[in-house]
């Protein structure tokens, strides 16, 4: 039977998924398009539906990052040693696959997932079928987002203040480029790379930063007025 789980059902399924890896049951309406919402403070999971339905789902752990894979929503907890995977069509969130601790952001393409580790500066590239992690690249200070572009992967090292270009087949970095400081949020368009963030310490960065990839792997800086 599905339901919705309250308070302390959830504090006791926290310690039954990590003893004996049980799925946990919900139950929220079924609709055409669904926004699924975390919250960074409190161990909750938000479906909006038809713009102002709300639903709120409360998890296990405080989800550090979500993202969508074959079907799945996979989340990440900071503080969890796996990651979980939640049907949409069952409704149903069961655990997916020991990391170890310190997931803080996810990356789904090219058929694997990136996950990154803000605090051990790495990224693991985990393939979800059967669940294995196949490899690893050590990174910059506190890598953040990630973007990808063919066989690149592209990660921000936010206290690095660069940008580091990984090959996906070998995870071995190709090229590491400064930019902006402490730069969080990073698109791929037209051979460029988008970034933003938080700018120097004492001045909070106003812009949004281009930076055109070139044969030479030198990186052009781009200001919008």
């Amino acid at each position: 039977m599905k339901r919705k789980i309250g308070l302390m059902g959830a504090a006791a399924l926290a310690l039954l998924l990590g003893a004996c890896s049980e799925e946990v049951s919900y139950s929220w309406p079924e609709a055409d398009n669904q926004l699924f919402v975390t919250h960074i403070k409190k161990p909750v999971l938000t479906v909006i539906s038809s713009g102002t339905e709300q639903t709120e789902l409360e998890l296990p752990f405080i989800a550090s990052d979500m993202v969508m894979a074959e079907g799945k929503l996979v989340l990440a907890s900071k503080e969890e040693d796996r990651l979980y995977a939640l049907d949409l069509d069952t409704q149903k969130l069961e655990p997916l696959g020991e990391t170890g601790e310190g997931i803080t952001k996810l990356l789904y393409g090219g058929g694997n997932l990136y996950a990154a580790y803000a605090d051990s500066n790495k990224i693991a590239q985990i393939a979800l079928e059967p669940f294995t992690i196949k490899n690893t690249a050590e990174t910059g200070q506190h890598p953040h987002s990630m973007a990808m572009d063919g066989s690149k992967l592209y990660v921000t090292n936010v206290y690095g203040q660069t940008v580091q270009a990984i090959e996906t087949a070998t995870m071995d970095v190709e090229a590491t480029l400064q930019i902006v400081d402490r730069p969080n949020g990073i698109a791929l368009e037209d051979g460029s790379v988008i970034v933003g963030g938080h700018g120097p310490y004492g001045q909070l960065n106003d812009s949004v930063y281009r930076y055109s990839l070139e044969e030479e792997k030198r990186f052009r800086r781009w200001k919008p007025d």
